[in-house]
């Protein structure tokens, strides 16, 4: 009978840690001592090719910058569906909300854009007044009768712009140059052609990913968002992977620009020996030494491995950032046998005081479920916009200029208004 039990408590024991290794081993219990449990940067890893093969996904980006001392606070928001079916036709929903704070005074922007490849969609919700706007330029004599003029224009611009739907292409672009008598010429990043662009967007790319621009600082506790079980890691920024990184960026984009350079009157050599004046490394070592290490937060899905939230924060004292800058154009100065002038110190005292407070946040969520982006179904072209508020604000302005432009022909379509629609009189 004791045998009996014996071999039964010891087939219990095998069973219960057969499915105690089997639980740990398929992650179904997952405790911070599991032996089964997958390193960081293996996650971290597995996720970055998850992302990059997702066909779509919603975003909520948050960032938040605050300077308590001059009671300045500015705030976006961004809730964006991303459609990256086709990688070559990126399709993108986005509702923005940009507010500056100043003194207890707010200027609220609100937009939504639709991106469907090269093509955007822009609606201008609400922007504040240009008297308001005006409030944060310092105020200067010579500034006064330009001012009045702008604000003039520029109110006349929102009558025309907001709540309405602008579509933004080469080819309305174009159209209106060629009506309006101005040769019209592609523009094109650099004067690098689609092939050019595509090429150097792999090589940045690669280059990011050949580079340790992180390390992994803290494995937390597990949590959860919504049903949804996820690794938490603290991440701190790699300022030795940031030193490597961005020379190597500039040395690529530099030889991707030269012909462009070179029709400018600019050698290549000539923008390589700024950029070994400028000593990128030295300018981060000095940043981080006053500053500090820069942390970061993700949560990633246990089973999917998606990312679902990224969040940082940083308390940057300005005051630092100064000293760091001084004794970074210190040393270059030092070097060509000069010194730092009083007056870019005095610029730096008066922008760099206080406390900067960064908050990020974006949350990620409907992998591979976001619904059909379209364009919308009424929308003004470029051309169309501009013909609306040339008869506004175009005939005042060349009139209170002394005429037009000799070889500039107006569109057809545009007629001139009468003096009481325009932002500018016209002279008598």
């Amino acid at each position: 009978m004791k045998k009996k039990i014996f071999v039964g408590v010891v087939a219990i024991i095998i069973l219960a840690g057969a499915g105690v290794v089997g639980a740990l081993f398929t992650q179904t219990w997952n405790p911070m001592w599991n032996p089964f449990r997958p390193e960081p940067e293996e996650v971290i890893s597995e996720m970055t090719e998850k992302m990059e093969a997702l066909d779509s996904f919603h975003s909520v980006l948050s960032l938040d910058l605050r300077e308590k001392e001059r009671n300045m606070d500015i705030t976006l928001k961004s809730v964006s569906d991303i459609d990256q079916r086709e990688k070559e036709n990126i399709k993108e929903h986005s509702d923005i909300d940009f507010i500056i704070s100043l003194e207890g005074q707010k200027y609220p922007f609100s937009s939504e854009i639709i991106l469907l490849g090269e093509t955007v969609y822009l609606k201008i919700k609400s922007m504040p007044a240009f008297s308001d706007l005006l409030s944060l330029i310092p105020e200067t004599p010579e500034l006064g009768e330009e001012i009045g003029l702008f604000s003039s224009i520029f109110d006349s611009l929102k009558d025309e712009i907001q709540g309405k739907w602008i579509k933004i292409d080469e080819e309305s672009i174009k159209e209106l140059y060629e009506e309006m008598g101005i040769p019209y010429q592609k523009q094109e990043f650099g004067g690098l052609s689609e092939a050019q662009q595509k090429e150097l967007q792999e090589k940045l790319t690669q280059l990011l990913k050949d580079k340790k621009l992180y390390y992994v600082e803290k494995e937390l506790p597990d949590e959860k968002i919504g049903k949804i079980k996820v690794y938490h890691y603290r991440l701190v920024v790699n300022k030795e992977g940031l030193k490597s990184l961005l020379p190597e960026v500039f040395e690529t984009i530099i030889e991707y620009s030269s012909s462009s350079l070179m029709e400018e009157g600019i050698s290549p050599e000539q923008v390589k020996e700024v950029m070994g004046e400028i000593e990128l490394p030295l300018l981060i070592d000095k940043i981080f030494e006053h500053i500090g290490d820069v942390r970061y937060e993700l949560w990633i899905g246990q089973k999917d491995k998606y990312l679902y939230r990224v969040e940082a924060t940083k308390e940057i004292d300005l005051e630092q950032l100064k000293q760091a800058l001084i004794e970074y154009l210190q040393k270059i100065s030092a070097k060509k046998g000069e010194k730092i002038e009083q007056k870019d110190i005095q610029e730096m005292d008066q922008f760099l005081q206080g406390t900067l407070s960064i908050s990020l946040k974006t949350e990620l969520s409907d992998f591979n479920k976001v619904g059909e982006i379209k364009a919308p179904d009424e929308f003004l072209t470029v051309k169309e916009l501009i013909q609306n508020i040339l008869q506004k604000i175009f005939f005042g302005m060349m009139m209170q200029s002394g005429g037009f432009p000799e070889g500039m022909n107006l569109p057809p379509e545009v007629k001139m208004p009468s003096d009481q629609s325009l932002p500018v009189p016209l002279p008598h």
